[in-house]
This record gives C-alpha cells, sequence and structure tokens, in this order.
C-alpha cells in the first residue's frame, strides 16, 4: 500500500494546494490501521461536462457498488436514473472532490445539494417515476429517512446545506478522506450562509467520519427495517450488512450560537410520525 509521508498539509483555511515534493514509500497498513494522506486538494467539482463524466465513473465504482442503503434495496449495479438525480444535484454548484493535483485523481465525492421543507415531495414524485422496482425502493426509502429525520420544524430553519453522497475511493478509505470533504462542507456552508450542514447516510463508515471530526452530532437513527410503505412492508429487503447497523441523519448546526448556555438541547420533531416507530419499532 502507499501511504504519502508528511511533506504537505491540509490547509484549514480554504482548499489547500501541494506545494512541496510528493514523496511516496512502501508500508504494509496493520489491520485497522489509519494512515493519512496529506497534501490532498479538496474544492468544488467544475460545472463542465468532462468533469461531470470523472465524477459519474467514480461514483459508478465506489459509490453505487458499496453503498448499503443500495444493497439492501436490492441494487446490485449502477442505476443510470438515480446516477442522473446526482449528477443533476451538481449543477447547484455545491459538490466537492478530493483529489491529487498533480495526476488529478479523485480520491473522494461529496455530493451537496440544497434541502428544503419540500424536498420530501420531491423525492416522492422523483421515485414514483423510476422503472426499476429497486430503485425506487431505495428512492422511497430516502424520501422518508428525510420525512422522520426532519430537521427543519425541529429548528425552525427553511433551508440546509446536504451532502447527499459521500463516496471515498476503496484505495484511500480510513485515511481522513471523507473526514475532509465533511469538514469542508461545512466551511462552504458557512460562506453560503446555510443554517445547517446534514448528512443522511446507513455507512458505518460515513457516519464516523462525521462524529470525528466534531462538527457533526446524531440527530435521528433508525434500523433500516423500520422504513415501510403504507402497506407496512419494508422499503428494503434485507438490514444492512455489517458492520453498518443503522440509517442516520448527522448533523452540524452552524447558526450563531445562543447567548443563553442553559438553554435545553433541541430533540427530534416526529411531527406526528411516531407511528412509525410504535408499530414497527425504532
Amino acid at each position: 500500500m502507499l501511504a504519502l509521508s508528511r511533506t504537505a498539509s491540509y490547509l484549514t483555511g480554504r482548499p489547500g494546494l501541494v506545494n512541496t515534493l510528493w514523496r511516496f514509500k512502501s508500508t504494509a497498513a496493520p489491520p485497522g490501521c489509519w494512515l493519512p494522506i496529506c497534501g490532498v486538494d479538496v474544492r468544488r467539482i467544475p460545472m463542465s461536462n468532462s468533469e461531470k463524466c470523472r465524477v459519474a465513473s467514480f461514483l459508478s465504482k465506489h459509490f453505487f457498488p458499496h453503498d448499503p442503503i443500495m444493497k439492501a434495496a436490492g441494487l446490485k449495479k449502477t442505476d443510470p436514473a438515480i446516477l442522473q438525480y446526482y449528477l443533476t444535484l451538481m449543477n447547484e454548484n455545491m459538490s466537492l472532490y478530493a483529489q491529487v493535483p498533480d495526476s488529478r485523481e479523485i480520491l473522494g465525492v461529496a455530493i451537496n445539494s440544497r434541502n428544503t421543507l419540500t424536498t420530501t415531495f420531491e423525492l416522492k414524485s422523483l421515485a414514483s417515476r423510476l422503472a426499476s422496482d429497486e430503485a425506487r425502493r431505495y428512492m422511497s426509502m430516502m424520501s422518508q429517512v428525510e420525512e422522520r429525520g426532519n430537521v427543519f420544524k425541529t429548528y425552525q430553519i427553511d433551508k440546509a446545506f446536504t451532502v447527499e453522497v459521500l463516496a471515498v475511493g476503496e484505495r484511500y478509505r480510513r485515511r481522513g478522506i471523507g473526514q475532509m470533504l465533511l469538514e469542508e462542507s461545512v466551511r462552504q456552508a458557512k460562506n453560503m450562509n446555510y443554517p445547517m450542514v446534514k448528512a443522511s447516510t446507513g455507512s458505518s463508515y460515513a457516519q464516523r467520519a462525521a462524529l470525528t471530526c466534531d462538527l457533526y452530532k446524531k440527530h435521528f437513527s433508525r434500523p433500516a427495517l423500520s422504513f415501510r410503505d403504507d402497506r407496512g412492508l419494508p422499503w428494503v429487503k434485507h438490514e444492512l450488512c455489517p458492520p453498518h447497523q443503522n440509517v442516520e441523519v448527522l448533523i452540524s448546526d452552524i447558526r450563531p450560537k445562543a447567548k443563553d448556555a442553559g438553554k435545553k438541547e433541541v430533540e427530534c420533531d416526529t411531527y406526528g410520525l411516531e407511528k412509525y416507530d410504535k408499530k414497527w419499532g425504532k
């Protein structure tokens, strides 16, 4: 395995560019070892067809075959309609990628978008138009995650900077790439005057990356089989494969802190959706 020596650093103020020489050394990573990558360039994805093609290829190889919710829904390969949906979100000019500056090899991608109160209905509408049964299951479940993990009523906000997809290349996992993308998403959200950053995922790796960077906290967590249609049937065919456990909504509240330090912390407002938990369990 190749690990980069610490000859360059990721600048915290803005996406950093490598300004020192690369030095490679061959190392064998012990099981569970976390190997950092230094000198990674994290920036917004340019709005060009060539970059969209590069990102589409990366997602097809490193996101669709490995996402635990997609696998539980029965999606075994890249669904063109869902891929096109995520590529369309890139038009909002909020998405990020991490790459090696010299070779321009993509190491990780964060597809970001603007979510509002209407996002749940938009996802339901998209799900009804999908041709594949597995794709409908996946998108219907994601609309229900959006509905049950509602942040807009809970925190009295009207928009949220949302990390829709967080994917890291297989060779570069456990090196802090996902954490870099999540931290940069928070910085971008602050610059764009968003009150909150939100990420919905079933990946325990993405959840751990968000909680490790100390900018996110868990807002909502439920087993995949607790998300069901009107007939009471689960959207997914089976539970998430280990080590993944629950579908979670993680948030980073970046609003100015209230002066009242003794104010009780807000809890997730289910606004009438308790019936799901009571009937099918959390």
